[in-house]
């Protein structure tokens, strides 16, 4: 990845995680067919004390439901901009798997196995919890990572009417551009997903964000290095001009005619 200005802008056009599914210790569970489930939620009231039912009580829960396959996974994002803003990602190795879990979401938090455990209700009396929007369910097409470090997110949020384009520009990014410098950039990550879940045109174009990105830091201010600005660097970046090269070859130059990134924090996962 570059480290100014000009890349920022030019992966607005091209492309651009930062972020729920998910190519670290949260996003990068490499399967042959990956979904993953994002819920989004609001939170008022002690959003400390949500934080701590959920690593106390929720965590242990989705660690068992992953021992018996129910799924493949749980991770928690807060929005570094709005702190009462999170998003659950809910991991899974198949359309099996998620289906059964979509119909009996009740079966990996269910009180019995909570006793089971010992663990202890949460109080909820001290938050609330509201959501605005259903469940979307997302393929991963990409991903590249080291697994572990990534503890930052830039999510792009993208509105393409061409699926192969998007997904070829993604992955020659994550190729190019990704892949070779995570050995000199430690808690880098990547990938790409496309929704599934739903769909809205008009006038030839989608109304509502149909393709997603992420790209993975180690800390918040290795984000804020990286996009600031810094003249010239962009072009001289080795791998970024290899996938502009490719891209303009293959004619992936421009495949969505809306973006929407923002910052979200890694505030616990089953895989860590």
């Amino acid at each position: 990845m570059g480290t100014n200005h000009k890349l920022f802008e030019m992966k607005k056009i091209l492309f651009a995680i930062l972020t729920f599914a998910i190519v670290n210790s949260s996003f990068g569970q490499n399967t042959d067919r990956f979904y993953f489930r994002m819920h989004y939620v609001n939170v008022t009231g002690d959003a400390g004390a949500f934080i701590k039912a959920n690593k106390e009580y929720f965590k242990p829960l989705t660690i068992e439901a992953m021992k018996q396959n129910k799924w493949a996974g749980w991770s928690m994002l807060r929005s570094v901009n709005e702190s009462s803003k999170f998003i659950f990602v809910h991991h899974f190795s198949g359309s099996s798997q998620l289906a059964n879990v979509h119909n009996n979401f009740g079966e990996v938090f269910d009180n019995k196995t909570a006793k089971k455990l010992g663990l202890t209700a949460p109080d909820w009396s001290k938050f609330s919890m509201s959501s605005d929007t259903p469940y979307e369910i997302w393929e991963s097409n990409g991903q590249a990572g080291d697994g572990a470090d990534s503890n930052f997110y830039i999510l792009n949020h993208f509105k393409f009417t061409n699926r192969k384009k998007f997904i070829e520009n993604n992955r020659l990014w994550g190729r190019l551009v990704v892949e070779p410098q995570l050995e000199e950039k430690k808690g880098v990550s990547w990938g790409c997903a496309t929704i599934l879940s739903s769909s809205s045109w008009e006038d030839g174009k989608m109304k509502s964000f149909n393709g997603m990105s992420w790209d993975g830091f180690k800390s918040l201010d290795e984000i804020l290095d990286t996009y600031s600005y810094s003249e010239g660097e962009l072009m001289n970046n080795k791998y970024f001009k290899a996938f502009q090269k490719e891209i303009k070859d293959k004619y992936l130059t421009e495949f969505a005619h809306a973006k929407q990134s923002e910052i979200y924090e890694l505030i616990d996962s089953s895989f860590k």
